[in-house]
């Protein structure tokens, strides 16, 4: 591992321990839903970032160099993380923080 990726990994390790503890939470459905709901949400999520993927490739993983295919999967996971969330507030739920 490279210096730049030890600083990176430090760093984002960092920003992890100061994230705010939170849930999905939906006052008008039953606790049990949100399972069903966090996976099909984690499905929607999945296809679309795959298809995105699809559509934008224009360079194969084996001509990328490992920094380019560490970002690309930080770009991934942002996008992933925003259609879940995008999926989940469409279908009534919200964060909230909670405390531990």
């Amino acid at each position: 591992m490279n210096k730049f990726s030890m600083i990176a990994l430090i760093g984002l390790i960092a920003l992890a321990g100061c994230a705010k503890n939170t849930e999905w939470q939906n006052q008008s459905k039953p606790t049990r839903s949100w399972t069903t709901d966090a996976r099909d949400c984690n499905k929607v999520s999945n296809r679309l970032v795959n298809r995105e993927l699809d559509n934008t490739s224009s360079v194969r993983d084996g001509e990328r160099t490992t920094y380019d295919r560490q970002l690309a999967r930080y770009d991934n996971s942002k996008r992933l993380r925003s259609f879940f969330d995008n999926c989940m507030s469409s279908r009534g739920y919200r964060r909230v923080d909670i405390t531990k």
